[in-house]
C-alpha cells in the first residue's frame, strides 16, 4: 500500500501525461472538441468555477474516441476517469451491521 507521501509523488509525476479527454459546447452538442494537454493545464482549468442556472456549460467526457470523434459508447477508445452524475439522489442509510462489516473489511486492508 502506498504512502501519502508516495501517493503525492506518483500524483505529481503524473500531471504532465496528456489527458485523452473530449469536450463538448454543451449538454447536447455531439460537436466534439478532443482535448489533448498536460493533466496540470487541465486541472487548473477546473479550478475557475462556472456558475450557470441551465445547463448550456461546457461537457467533458472523460474518455478517448477513435477516429470517428462521435459521442457514441462503441466510439471510446479508453476512458481516463470515473464521473458519477447523479441528478436526483436518494439517501440511504446503512446499518449498524453494514458499518461494522465496512470497518471490519477497511482495517484488513490497512493491515496487508
Amino acid at each position: 500500500m502506498l504512502n501519502n507521501s508516495n501517493q503525492l509523488e506518483l500524483f505529481q509525476s503524473r500531471l504532465q501525461d496528456k489527458a485523452d479527454l473530449v469536450l463538448y459546447e454543451n449538454l447536447t452538442s455531439t460537436s466534439v472538441i478532443p482535448y489533448n494537454k498536460a493533466w496540470q493545464k487541465f486541472l487548473l482549468t477546473l479550478t475557475t468555477p462556472i456558475i450557470s442556472t441551465k445547463k448550456g456549460i461546457p461537457l467533458i467526457g472523460p474518455y478517448k474516441l477513435n477516429q470517428n470523434l462521435s459521442r457514441r459508447n462503441e466510439n471510446v477508445e479508453s476512458v481516463s476517469a470515473l464521473v458519477f452524475d447523479i441528478d436526483n439522489p436518494k439517501p440511504y442509510k446503512l446499518t449498524n451491521s453494514e458499518l461494522i462489516e465496512w470497518e471490519k473489511n477497511r482495517t484488513n486492508k490497512e493491515e496487508v
